[in-house]
Parts: structure tokens; sequence; C-alpha cells
């Protein structure tokens, strides 16, 4: 049955951004990606416990945890080469403050298996949901779901939208998550940047994430509760996310000219998108 993540009134959910942009030049789309299509269809991410990390038996999920804090965080280029220790560790201080984060701009599982590891130093058990490679031939980067065991269960399902029209060029990513009773799919995406904020292929991309939006919540006659998160590079004001709004009871969680996700000016392009 439909419900209206009244779940969300106890949620304390906040957005992390920095300033990002997209090295991708206009071209041609990675043509690679339509012969890969069908195979997007079944599930492709990689979960972090399969992956070389010295994990601990997972402590136990609460049973009914009364709050939980989601992010969103697109990390420019978030890849092991590009973080000494130091800037691990402060990246870290960050994600340790949050049960469940959506990863934009993922290079590698290293860099996540660090996190991880960092992380446990500190006495708090993640895990990592890891998509496959999105992109065009010349840039190509990860999604990523980080999330606390004993506050967050993985249910699987993580799956990269199969964008058969090829309309996007990083395919959105989503996977199923329980809290407690509330079990939801999270979607995330990395909207396009660069070239005119008027080109066709920013307006294509914005248009085409209603039509992912209402797949995620329509595949499962029973749960349909979804939240929607990213890099939309596009503020949420926008004419361009008009047929996004025409889904019922959509809310943008960050709004108003005086609030910003980015470092370097005064963008509000990261977002959670939900119905109430």
């Amino acid at each position: 049955m439909k419900r209206s993540l009244r779940f969300l009134l106890l949620l304390s959910i906040a957005i992390v951004a920095v300033s990002v942009y997209d090295s991708r030049a206009n071209g041609s789309r990675n043509l690679d990606r339509f012969f890969s299509a069908i195979e997007d269809l079944i599930d492709v991410a990689v979960h972090g416990r399969n992956q070389p990390v010295a994990h601990n038996t997972p402590p136990p999920l609460e049973s009914s945890p009364s709050t939980c804090t989601i992010a969103s965080w697109n990390v420019r280029i978030f890849s092991s080469n590009s973080r000494d220790d130091d800037e691990l560790r402060l990246i870290c201080d960050v994600l340790a403050n949050f049960d469940l984060i959506a990863l934009q701009e993922v290079r590698d599982g290293k860099v996540l298996r660090r996190c991880v590891s960092e992380l446990q130093t500190r006495g708090l058990e993640y895990d990592f949901v890891l998509s496959k490679e999105v992109g065009t031939r010349s840039h190509k980067e990860r999604y990523a779901f980080l999330y606390k065991e004993n506050r967050v269960q993985f249910e699987g399902n993580a799956k990269i939208w199969p964008d058969l029209e090829r309309q996007f060029i990083r395919e959105p990513f989503h996977a199923d998550f329980r809290i407690g009773s509330f079990d939801f799919t999270l979607i995330t995406v990395h909207l396009l940047y660069g070239g005119s904020k008027k080109s066709p292929e920013r307006a294509v991309e914005l248009d085409a994430i209603a039509d992912v939006y209402r797949f995620v919540q329509d595949y499962d006659e029973i749960e349909n509760d979804v939240l929607l998160t990213g890099d939309f590079n596009e503020n949420p004001a926008s004419e361009r996310f008009a047929r996004l709004r025409t889904i019922d009871s959509l809310r943008f969680l960050v709004q108003g000219s005086e609030n910003k996700t980015t470092i370097f000016d005064s963008s509000l392009y990261d977002n959670i998108i939900f119905q109430v």
C-alpha cells in the first residue's frame, strides 16, 4: 500500500556537498551503454562485504531506531590515489555523523575500504554498496551507499537504471534498505554539469529523472517509499524540474536562496527529494 513517508518526520536528514565540476566535454555518449542495457537490469552492484575489508561480526541491528541520519555527498574525484590518510580522516569525520550516505563521484572501491577501516578504529561498523562504472569512455565514476551496520539493513536490489534511450551521461543507481520497520528505496544521481545551463542534454536528464522515480516507485506494488538523492547540478526552483514536480506531494528538502551546498559559490545543487 502507498505510504506518505511519515517516518521522515522522525528522520534527521542532511545534505553534505562540495564544489564539483564535470571534466566531460560535450560529445558522443558511450555507445557501450546501449549494448550493456540488458545486463544493467540485473544486480550489478558490488557489496562491500564481498571486498577484502577486515570485518568483525556485524553488530546486531537496532530493532526500532527512533531516528536515522541520511546524507548525500559528492566528494569530488573520490579515489584512493586522490586522498592521503589525513584527508581521509577528515572525510570520515563527516561520514561518522550519518547512518546512511549516498556518495557520488566515487572512482574506486579501495577508498571506501579505507573509509570503513578508519571508521572501525573509531568503534563504528560500516559497510557499503558500490555500483559499476557509469559515464563516458573518457570519464567514468561510480556511486556508493555507505551505511552503519547496527542501524541500517541493506535489502538488496541494487541496480543501475538501464537507460535504454540513453538519456543520462551517468545513469542513476538505486538500492533497497530497511531502518527498523521502515523499508525504502534510495536513488542517487549525478546529473550533467558543464556547458550551457540551457543545453539540451541538461534538460533531457532533468526531465528524465521523473521517469526513474516513477519506475522505482512502481516496480513494487507493496513498497513504494522512495528517497531521491544526489548532485542535480540544478537549483530546486528551476522550471526544468517541472515533470518531477508533477509527482504527488513531492518535496525538495533543501530550498531557498539563503541555502547552498557547494563550497566555492552559492549554488544549491545537492538535495534529498521525497514524498510527504
